[in-house]
């Protein structure tokens, strides 16, 4: 990506092995991620590389969809018309919705975060406290409440029967601080 200036076909080829089915999937990935940066550069195919993140996006049953999913969160500053599709992918993903398995159900969690897309605080209480959800995924949900929380959600946290388990205790201990931060600021 640093050499200036960029080969005149690496688009094409960076599209040409997103798509191939038949292609490693760690290398589709990578084709994905850089996809993403040069989709951020006006002109030299932004709108068919932005294309392909969104296609990659439609399979969140493969990594390289979430890793489109989070590749397309800087574009949105540029194409604000995209946000809305963005945060409604990004929550319906958090909510298991489909196919989608727990790691796509952290990326749309993560991706909610970043956009600050408060419609996920019912999932993440409902997720963070549900004995049968994945361990990264109550994790990220536990993340969420921290951030995007409020005294509720530290009043309950403070008092989680998950609190001290050694797969939740850092990201309980992390959340209670950044709510009662904020509590302490108000």
């Amino acid at each position: 990506r640093r050499q200036q200036p960029l080969p005149e076909d690496y688009p094409a080829a960076l599209l040409a092995l997103s798509a191939n089915a038949d292609a490693d999937d760690t290398l589709r990935d990578y084709a994905v991620q850089h996809i993403a940066v040069l989709a951020e550069t006006p002109g030299r195919q932004a709108d068919a590389l932005r294309a392909e993140l969104w296609r990659q996006v439609a399979e969140p049953k493969h990594t390289r969809a979430g890793t489109a999913l989070l590749g397309l969160e800087p574009l949105v500053k540029l194409l604000p018309d995209e946000q809305k599709r963005l945060s409604e992918t990004a929550l319906a993903w958090a909510e298991g919705a489909g196919d989608v398995g727990p790691g796509a159900q952290v990326t749309g969690l993560q991706g909610c975060l970043h956009q600050r897309v408060k419609e996920v605080l019912p999932i993440a209480r409902r997720r963070a406290y549900d004995e049968k959800a994945d361990a990264a995924v109550r994790r990220s949900c536990v993340a969420i409440l921290g951030h995007l929380g409020d005294g509720g959600d530290l009043a309950l946290l403070r008092k989680a029967p998950f609190k001290d388990h050694t797969r939740y205790r850092s990201a309980v201990t992390a959340a209670i601080k950044q709510l009662a931060s904020r509590e302490n600021t108000q």
